[in-house]
C-alpha cells in the first residue's frame, strides 16, 4: 500500500462531516487497521448519565470505516453488530481499534474493539464491509487531495 493512498484515505476521515461533528479523530490508518478516539464531553451522555450507545457505536463505525478504507478502494458497510460490555466514565477518552480478519476481492471483515483511556473495554463491534470498484483517489476532488498546494 502506498503511502499517498493512506493519506488520501486520512483526508477522507478528517473530512467526515458526522465525525467531525461529534469529535471522533482517526490517528493511525495501516492497510487492514485504523484506530480513533473521541472524548467524550456532558452532551454525548444519555438521561442517566452515561455516554450515548450511539456515540460508542459512532467512534467504533468510524475506526471500522478508516479500516475498511485502507486498502485504497471505497468500502461500505454491509453489516455490523456491537455489544456494549461496560459504560465509560464521562469525561473518559474513547479509543477503537479496527482490525482486518478476513479481506477477500468483494467483502472484508473486521473486528472492533472500543476500550476508555483507562484501557477497559466497553464494547466489541464486529463490521462486514462491501469493496465497491471505485478508487478512493477518485472522491478525493484534486483540490483536496493530501498533496495539493494552496
Amino acid at each position: 500500500m502506498d503511502n499517498d493512498t493512506l493519506k488520501a484515505v486520512q483526508h477522507c476521515m478528517d473530512g467526515d462531516p458526522f465525525a467531525r461533528r461529534l469529535g471522533t479523530q482517526v490517528e493511525e490508518i495501516r492497510p487492514g487497521f485504523a484506530r480513533a478516539r473521541l472524548k467524550l464531553s456532558p452532551e454525548l451522555m444519555n438521561f442517566v448519565g452515561v455516554p450515548h450507545g450511539a456515540v460508542v457505536f459512532a467512534v467504533a463505525d468510524q475506526a471500522f470505516a478508516a479500516a475498511c478504507n485502507s486498502r485504497g478502494t471505497v468500502a461500505v458497510a454491509l453489516n455490523v453488530s456491537i455489544s456494549f460490555l461496560a459504560a465509560a466514565a464521562p469525561d473518559a477518552t474513547l479509543v477503537a481499534e479496527a482490525e482486518e480478519i478476513h479481506c477477500g476481492s468483494r467483502t472484508s471483515t473486521y473486528h472492533i474493539l472500543v476500550k476508555d483511556d483507562q484501557g477497559r473495554l466497553i464494547a466489541n463491534f464486529q463490521g462486514l464491509a462491501y469493496r465497491k470498484k471505485t478508487p478512493i483517489a477518485e472522491i478525493v476532488a484534486p483540490e483536496d487531495s493530501p498533496g495539493a498546494a494552496g
